[in-house]
């Protein structure tokens, strides 16, 4: 049974009122970038920190990358109730080698569908490899000691889990309310020549604005937002949901770890616009597009 509970703040998240699930699997990717064989391709190595049923195994895995989606196929290997394989791309050659080559130390998604169940998106970055020495002259070069590079800290809490709620809410308010999403990435209007951005104040006012080098051609809209739903992802990426100016006016965004937006516009229940690519930036700025 799913209640909503609100508040006087405008605040309105789910909330279940089921009892409390054991704590979910978790899976792990571990990715790496294979360049043996006179090929390149991505390996996934899959492990869960609690045994899955057989249902609840991958049975397809791919990789998103740099706007691209490599599918996966199932090294050989014993596969088990905690180790669910080894998965690799097919291996490119070439131009193509050369960008799979140029994500080393970047992020890349995983997308794991199980046998059963709801398909999963997690995060991971792939190792940063340094360039190999080229031998000149039939001598041997000097080996260059491996470089270390320290591993890059969450933007956002990783819970491990997958929160709702108010639980949910409470950990991404830091981060959500006093926001301000925009489509500029370089800054403000006019750095962008156009920019579309939202505001988040954290009285729960809400404007939305769209600034142009037109006069009389920018979109100026006020009111307030009621939040209707919030989750927070096991690797710390948040789905926030709230409604701005009134009811029929509903907003989607999914802010990943790199601190991007991606969502859509839906009036009275019928999608009309999708967001992409939006900066999540605090403090929010409220005033239009000359303040």
């Amino acid at each position: 049974m799913i209640i909503r509970v609100c508040t006087a703040a405008a605040l309105c998240v789910l909330a279940s009122l089921a009892p409390a699930a054991a704590a979910q699997a978790k899976i792990t990717p571990a990715v790496s970038l294979d360049t043996a064989a006179g090929g390149t391709r991505i390996v996934v190595v899959l492990t869960s920190d609690k045994p899955l049923s057989k249902a609840k195994r991958p049975k397809r895995v791919s990789a998103i990358a740099a706007g691209k989606t490599y599918k996966l196929s199932r090294g050989a290997g014993k596969v088990t109730a905690t180790k669910l394989g080894t998965w690799k791309s097919k291996k490119t050659t070439g131009a193509e080698a050369t960008k799979l080559q140029a994500l080393a130390g970047k992020g890349i998604s995983v997308k794991i569908t199980p046998k059963k169940g709801k398909v999963s998106t997690l995060s991971a970055s792939l190792p940063a490899q340094g360039a190999p020495s080229t031998p000149t002259g039939g001598t041997n070069p000097t080996p260059t000691p491996a470089q270390t590079t320290p591993a890059a800290q969450p933007r956002y809490p990783v819970p491990g889990k997958v929160v709702t709620g108010m639980d949910a809410f409470n950990a991404i308010k830091p981060y959500f309310l006093n926001s301000e999403f925009s489509d500029c990435a370089a800054g403000r209007w006019p750095t962008c020549q156009v920019e579309n951005r939202y505001e988040h104040a954290a009285d729960f006012s809400w404007e939305y604005r769209r600034c142009t080098p037109v006069s009389g051609s920018d979109i100026n809209t006020v009111g307030a937002y009621t939040v209707t739903g919030v989750q927070q992802n096991a690797d710390g990426s948040w789905v926030v949901e709230y409604t701005a100016p009134g009811s029929a006016n509903f907003y989607h965004w999914e802010v990943g770890q790199n601190g991007i937006a991606n969502g859509y516009y839906a009036y009275n229940g019928t999608v009309t616009e999708t967001m992409a690519n939006y900066i999540v930036r605090t403090p929010a700025r409220l005033g239009d597009c000359y303040s």
